[in-house]
């Protein structure tokens, strides 16, 4: 964060800022790229990839978090977080995978039981903070503000709990907010601006619809539903797309403009004169 300047609140976004991430999003949902149309893996992909295995491991099913490498490491690529590898002291998505039992499962836990006065923020803030540094391969080398995978955490945590109240944390939002330097300064921060962006937006986000699912278990979409996963996920793609982060495809944001362009009012007909009147 720049010296003297305060961390900036979400803005309230616009009808056509808001639809054109919906269109963004429903595009990643079916594996399109919004910015330039070519097939990645998608969304729903994913929600099943992750949220099935932390699912199971959250009721007991199993002890460990079920997820392959290969499709973890999909996920970075798409997510675009390759710079999470180029690192002096390395990254290990297996290393990280092992320790989603006893860093993240228990503060979700707690918030699921509701045996707690802590915020959904400091909860999800703490999932992630005490998560991230596992996937540092060799934490003695470099600079111990290096010994933390924010963005990778957090990101993949949007998909594994999906109805936990996690926004997605990038580097261009934490810039583009005015928040700390260090990511792991930042994150509580963001995750109580996004919140409070949520309630600020919360008129135009109830419009949008969550796609129905055609891979995932219709029990977890529900889940993901009824917590606000979708509208998380517009917001976040709004919000990039506000700051100029990222720019949509000229197809989307010509269907964007006219979902969201006014409808004309209706001319006043003036009342003609009957006969007897004259």
């Amino acid at each position: 964060m720049a010296k003297g300047r305060l961390p900036l609140a979400v803005p309230k976004l616009s009808a056509y800022e808001v639809k054109l991430g919906e269109l963004c999003a429903l595009d990643l949902w079916d594996g399109i790229n919004y910015q330039n149309g070519k097939h990645i893996t998608g969304d729903e992909i994913f929600l099943t990839n992750f949220s099935t295995p932390a699912a199971h491991l959250y009721s007991g099913r199993r002890n460990t978090l079920n997820v392959a490498v290969p499709d973890f490491h999909e996920f970075v690529i798409v997510a675009g977080l390759k710079s999470q590898y180029q690192t002096s002291n390395g990254t290990d998505l297996a290393k990280g995978i092992s320790a989603f039992d006893s860093m993240v499962v228990p503060p979700y836990r707690i918030w699921r039981t509701g045996t707690t006065t802590q915020s959904s923020a400091d909860l999800v803030t703490k999932a992630v903070l005490d998560w991230c540094p596992s996937f540092v391969r060799n934490p003695n080398i470099g600079s111990k503000d290096g010994n933390h995978r924010v963005s990778l955490a957090c990101r993949f945590l949007f998909y594994a709990f999906p109805d936990f109240p996690v926004f997605n944390f990038s580097k261009a939002l934490q810039k583009a907010l005015i928040l700390q330097t260090r990511p792991q300064d930042a994150f509580p921060n963001f995750n109580k601006i996004m919140a409070k962006g949520l309630i600020t937006n919360r008129v135009l986000l109830s419009k949008t619809v969550m796609p129905q699912p055609s891979i995932m278990s219709v029990a977890l979409w529900k889940r993901a539903e009824k917590n606000g996963w979708w509208k998380r996920r517009v917001l976040d793609l709004a919000l990039l797309l506000h700051f100029g982060c990222v720019t949509a495809r000229v197809e989307l944001q010509k269907e964007a403009r006219i979902l969201t362009r006014p409808k004309p009012k209706p001319k006043k007909v003036k009342p003609t004169q009957s006969p007897s009147a004259s």
